[in-house]
């Protein structure tokens, strides 16, 4: 290959500006790590959306097997007494 003189300035400004603008290489890289900590973060929060809908109908169906339990009752009696909180709950 034939190296003008073009691209002989081309690959000496190049190596200039790493050794010019050492800091603006630093700063991208750290905002490439935040932007991969954006995508684990939105990663996690779709697996904790999945695992609840899961767990959802879990705690409906625990819910269903304690509708007779003396504890329900226990609960009801004191949600009476607290008019803040919803009573269909």
């Amino acid at each position: 290959m034939l190296c003008t003189r073009a691209t002989e300035d081309a690959e000496m400004r190049r190596a200039s500006e790493l050794l010019v603008y050492p800091g603006h290489h630093v700063a991208q890289v750290l905002a490439d790590l935040l932007d991969l900590r954006t995508l684990q973060l939105a990663a996690h929060a779709v697996e904790v959306l999945v695992a609840g809908l899961g767990l959802g109908d879990e705690l409906d169906r625990m819910r269903g097997e304690l509708q007779g339990a003396e504890i329900e009752d226990v609960g009801k009696d004191l949600r009476t007494t607290m008019p803040w909180i919803d009573q269909e709950f």
